[in-house]
């Protein structure tokens, strides 16, 4: 229902980008007030971005824990993931699909500003999303199964995380607005906070080692898919990073298979 669009009191800000951040980065039904945001807004909705996939990951860990006394464990396990998946609205997918899509335009020396933009989805791009939801899929359903839910929630939370780092390292210039504005807020102050903030949350389901080892390699593979985004294509844009979210996710997933 719309709402008519009003001025923030002080400190409304921050309620209202946390807020923010669950209805955009999730399909949970909460809802934000129309109004125009300032900094502050963007600061915190940025910030809490991590916090919303821990919390769709807690929901997905729960639910399998429950259907897991009536079913199979295999198939409460995979429902679980697909759960998770359906929780932040297939969010980032289509980012996914428009960098594929743009990476192979490019070996044909097409437009790929353009590409990202057209609408429809191409096939190469339609194709390799397919293969990461699936990679995505089974690597959840795995962890699951072998009672490794922690490392399922250190992998959501650490590629959101590592995203923070990687729009405060990269230029977002060619981005839409919103991606600009979170860009800007991705300072020293707020990262060094959510550094602090969100090693110590993951530091009571794992060991400090953990923690470090998969902190260390969800930056080094945010700002390396980032760097190769950016020389490939010229720039990066908020398909960009959600699309390097996404990579960095089921990465750190597969690593928490090794581990």
């Amino acid at each position: 229902m719309s709402q008519e669009e009003v001025q923030p009191e002080k400190g409304s800000n921050i309620l209202n980008g946390f807020l923010q951040s669950f209805s955009f980065f999730s399909v949970l039904p909460i809802g934000a007030k129309r109004f125009t945001p300032n900094k502050e807004f963007y600061n915190v909705m940025l910030f809490t971005m991590p916090f919303v996939g821990f919390v769709l990951g807690l929901i997905s860990v729960l639910f399998f824990s429950i259907l897991s006394s009536y079913v199979a464990v295999s198939y409460a396990a995979f429902i679980s993931a697909a759960l998770y998946v359906s929780l932040y609205g297939f969010l980032h997918l289509e980012a996914v699909s428009d960098v594929i899509d743009a990476w192979f335009a490019s070996l044909s020396g097409k437009d790929v500003s353009a590409v990202m933009k057209e609408p429809q989805v191409g096939a190469v791009g339609a194709v390799g999303t397919t293969v990461i939801v699936a990679l995505k899929l089974a690597a959840i359903t795995y962890l699951l199964i072998n009672d490794s839910a922690s490392m399922f929630l250190a992998a959501i939370v650490l590629s959101r995380y590592a995203g923070i780092v990687g729009l405060g390292v990269f230029d977002f210039k060619r981005g839409g607005e919103y991606t600009i504005r979170l860009s800007l807020s991705a300072g020293f102050g707020l990262i060094f906070f959510a550094t602090v903030f969100y090693l110590s949350l993951l530091a009571f389901p794992l060991d400090v080692a953990h923690v470090l080892l998969f902190t260390f390699f969800a930056i080094a593979l945010m700002l390396v898919l980032l760097y190769k985004l950016d020389a490939k294509f010229g720039f990066v844009n908020g398909d960009c990073i959600g699309f390097s979210i996404v990579i960095t996710e089921i990465l750190l997933l597969n690593l928490g298979l090794l581990v």
